[in-house]
């Protein structure tokens, strides 16, 4: 499926719920180009808190990271092709750690 939307605050939204029992442990967005097998981490939060994002980048001139899991994707260049990607670390209850993770692909194509 292809969209065409503008290339300013392009919004990627993810949704997860937990359980009553759930804890939220660490919620964090990645890129990877495709073809790739290494990911670079975007920005990250721990529990209830902000998001932050690793030091010594300039991630937050290019992203905006929004509760609950929603990056916006603040200008998007003609030459850019990533796959994005959530993870979802959180505690079932009484149980060890429990992953999800999701990905969307944003191509952009110049006109």
């Amino acid at each position: 499926m292809e969209d065409r939307v503008s290339n300013k605050n392009v919004p990627l939204i993810w949704s997860f719920n937990l359980g009553s029992n759930d804890s939220l442990v660490l919620v964090v967005f990645f890129r990877q180009r495709p073809g790739e097998t290494s990911r670079t981490q975007i920005a990250s939060r721990e529990g209830n808190t902000a998001f932050g994002f690793p030091k010594g980048t300039d991630f937050n001139k290019h992203y905006l990271p929004k509760l609950n899991s929603e990056l916006v994707l603040l200008d998007v260049n003609k030459k850019e092709e990533y796959v994005y990607s959530l993870q979802v670390f959180y505690k079932p209850g009484s149980h060890p750690f429990e992953v999800e993770f999701s990905q969307v692909g944003v191509i952009v194509r110049g006109e």
